[in-house]
């Protein structure tokens, strides 16, 4: 469903637990009955309020389906009496003869219900002034109000616009412990075990008349809990509070889930649910060739490749130069050339190379040779460039000393063989944070050094591309907006390098 936005000046939608500042009145557009929204609340009653405009598809569609209707037989005047609801055309140059006809092409009229073909049973008023007092900033915005004036935006709740047993709860028609959650799990593929980060998930108390005391919510891997989430906090009706899924380690393709376990002490029969999945890679090329290009210390380097099942499939060391420290020789500053085959049963490749002095895969001369590190070409002849995936837990770019792993597959990351020299992290860097992730238009990024400091910013892509530079500083301590809008939905690195180093922080763009 898409919204309609009606003024870029307009305050934000109230959210769950606002409440309202002002009041609604006007005469029904077919009786003329007054109309007074503080008056049914004072009453005790609660409120849902519709606001649309008659131009706008999407509120049609939520009019035609006969929804409020329906609520206002079973619990309105000629029902319960427990509620009252509200349509509101609040779109100041649309005449009331809009309401009155199919003026904008809808098949019916907004006084008429389309399921019954009858009169609606609610309340209708002509009220643009409505938009300022209920901080209206799309059409549709549907609202409901306790008597307390507090609301809930049914928006802002995953799939509440048609959830039965969600405005059962909000309209206090029952008094059952009741929540939803809003937040995302991840949807990922993996090669080898992997810890997933953390992640925050916003749970809303919609129950209108029952505080949430206690409860657990359950991570499930293929239907089998793996972390209990408690909420040790009360949270009164009409109110939200954020609760952490603490981080957990994946090694095979498995569907998550976190769902609500039990509430107030008792199993909750509540069908929403976040919902991820993780994938293993499959290898695209059955055979395969290493490029493996050495530095000015041959001997100093050693390689292995073996797949995720254990098996080795490729390796080779090189021969020390007669020079200082075993420089130059005949293995110096060449390319060698491995045919691997790859069993249709992998995943992934596991390239571990050692450098036994530790100070990486760096001494060469760009103006004469080629860098050192390795490159991989499929069965077809291409060149592997968009398949290999960086190792670091922390998302750095692993060095090429001691043991640094890189694990491939068909999908996924880049590192190339310009890359693979060896990248410190920035020993003066305090504090690098960003935030929202995942974020839809502005990521904020701060920043502290120990002192002042001379610092590139730039952005690449899951294949190493860099796609944004955003300048050269000379700062220690800063904090900035960067306007993502313009990226492609996908993983991204932020990256901040100094002559001493590189730290690198990746988010999502959604």
């Amino acid at each position: 469903m898409c919204f309609f936005a009606i003024a870029s000046t307009m305050n934000a939608q109230l959210v769950i637990g606002d409440k309202l500042n002002g009041n609604v009145t006007g005469e029904d557009v077919v009786t003329g009955e007054a109309v007074d929204l503080q008056a049914w609340l004072d009453e005790g009653k609660s409120v849902v309020v519709d606001v649309f405009a008659t131009w706008c598809g999407p509120c049609w569609t939520f009019h035609a389906t006969g929804w409020l209707d329906e609520y206002n037989e079973r619990y309105g005047p000629d029902g319960t009496d427990q509620i009252r609801i509200l349509g509101v055309e609040a779109d100041g140059n649309t005449p009331v003869s809009a309401i009155m006809t199919n003026q904008f092409g809808q098949p019916g009229d907004w006084v008429t219900s389309p399921e019954t073909g009858e009169p609606i049973s609610y309340n209708l008023i002509d009220a643009p002034t409505a938009n300022g007092t209920l901080n209206i900033a799309y059409f549709p915005t549907l609202y409901i109000f306790r008597p307390d004036g507090t609301v809930v935006e049914v928006g802002s709740i995953p799939g509440g616009r048609y959830d039965e047993n969600f405005w059962d709860s909000a309209l206090g028609i029952n008094d059952e412990a009741n929540l939803r959650m809003v937040g995302s799990l991840p949807n990922l593929s993996i090669c080898q075990d992997l810890e997933v980060s953390g992640a925050d998930v916003e749970i809303y108390n919609v129950s209108q008349n029952t505080a949430i005391s206690s409860g657990e919510l359950e991570l499930s891997l293929n239907g089998e809990v793996v972390q209990t989430v408690i909420i040790d906090t009360e949270i009164p009706p009409f109110s939200a509070a954020t609760v952490e899924i603490p981080s957990f380690t994946v090694s095979e393709a498995s569907e998550l889930t976190f769902a609500v376990g039990s509430l107030n002490g008792n199993a909750a029969s509540i069908e929403q649910e976040l919902t991820g999945n993780v994938g293993k890679f499959e290898i695209a090329t059955e055979k395969m060739t290493v490029l493996f290009t050495t530095d000015n210390y041959p001997g100093e380097t050693s390689w292995t490749l073996e797949d995720d099942l254990g098996n080795s499939l490729a390796g080779a060391s090189y021969a020390a130069g007669p020079g200082q420290a075993g420089a130059g020789g005949v293995d110096a500053f060449q390319t060698f050339e491995y045919e691997v085959e790859i069993g249709t049963d992998v995943s992934c490749l596991n390239f571990v190379i050692n450098d036994s002095y530790g100070d990486g895969l760096v001494s060469w001369d760009p103006s004469q040779h080629e860098p050192p590190g390795f490159e991989l070409v499929d069965q077809w002849g291409n060149y592997v460039k968009d398949n290999i995936v960086e190792f670091n837990a922390d998302g750095s770019i692993a060095d090429i000393n001691g043991e640094s792993f890189f694990r491939f597959s068909s999908t996924e990351g880049s590192i190339n063989a310009e890359q693979t020299t060896s990248v410190e992290s920035i020993g003066t860097l305090s504090t690098f944070n960003t935030f929202p992730n995942p974020v839809y238009d502005n990521l904020t990024v701060e920043l502290a050094f120990n002192e002042n400091v001379d610092f590139q910013m730039f952005i690449t892509d899951a294949l190493g591309n860099k796609v944004k530079t955003l300048g050269q500083f000379s700062e220690s301590n800063m904090t900035q907006n960067i306007n993502v809008t313009d990226l492609a939905s996908g993983v991204y690195s932020l990256s901040i390098m100094t002559k001493d180093g590189q730290n690198v922080s990746k988010f999502v763009k959604m």
